[in-house]
């Protein structure tokens, strides 16, 4: 019998060579099992309506932002943390230039959702809270036509964007 080290024999170093790959790959499979981890669910759920669905021309179209805290502690909404959106027959309406003064933080390219007055606002656990936005501060809504709004807020415990609910609205030219 031909040995290599001096006294084993190939089919020993074979066999020991497999067991080792062996050992090293059930290693690598144990340790991708443990860091990979379902993604958390999102703190919280967010919803938006509109105050009316038909509005004429020269008045403002106001959508209202529920945000519902599903966790157990209070959580912190910031302005940065929503984006509003709204499709025309043309595609989405670009900001109306003064809307855009405040750069954001997270989306130099949209503008702030600035209320008269910035505060951050707190969500108690299993609270919710609804804020009221005027959509003809952000876009230029002359035009009569269908038009659709959607938000989106900034879910800080997945650190991904969620997207509310559609809504539609009718600008109407006024009765004369």
């Amino acid at each position: 019998m031909r040995t290599t080290w001096g006294y084993l024999p190939n089919k020993f170093i074979v066999a020991l060579a497999f067991a080792l790959i062996a050992v090293i790959a059930d290693d690598d499979l144990q340790v991708a099992a443990q860091t990979t981890s379902a993604a958390p669910s999102p703190a919280i759920t967010v919803s938006i309506a509109l105050q009316n669905e038909k509005v004429i021309v020269g008045q403002s179209p106001w959508v209202g932002l529920l945000i519902k805290n599903e966790t157990d502690r209070e959580i912190e909404i910031s302005d940065y943390m929503v984006k509003l959106h709204v499709e025309g027959a043309k595609g989405e309406l670009p900001r109306i230039p003064n809307s855009e003064v405040i750069t954001r933080r997270i989306d130099s390219r949209v503008a702030r959702l600035k209320p008269a007055v910035y505060v951050p606002w707190t969500i108690g656990p299993g609270d919710s809270s609804l804020h009221r936005y005027d959509l003809a501060h952000f876009f230029n809504l002359k035009d009569p036509g269908q038009y659709t709004v959607y938000m989106e807020t900034m879910d800080l415990s997945s650190r991904k964007w969620l997207r509310t609910n559609t809504a539609s609205f009718e600008m109407k030219r006024p009765d004369k």
